[in-house]
């Protein structure tokens, strides 16, 4: 569970950080689409394992619930603590 909150997180910020750089959706998508193969790169899951991990959650949603509880919990945090900053 950890390790899906932790993509969770890093995909939520990576998305927001290119829809907040990028106003155009095609030119977003493209550099999405690249960075998102960054972060594959960066974190230590395979995609094929998260995508399994993710059905077997999704097939489980007061779990599923859980962890995002706590990537919306973490993503509040890291906002909070920016604007302290």
């Amino acid at each position: 569970k950890p390790e899906l909150v932790e993509v969770l997180i890093q995909a939520h910020l990576l998305e927001s950080k290119v829809e907040n750089f990028l106003a155009k959706k095609d030119s977003a998508d493209l550099l999405y689409g690249r960075l998102d193969s960054l972060l594959w790169e960066r974190i230590d899951i395979d995609q094929k394992v998260y995508e399994r991990s993710m059905q077997y959650y999704i097939d489980r949603p007061e779990d599923l619930n859980g962890i995002y509880e706590t990537v919306v919990d973490s993503l509040s945090l890291r906002a909070k603590n920016r604007f302290i900053d």
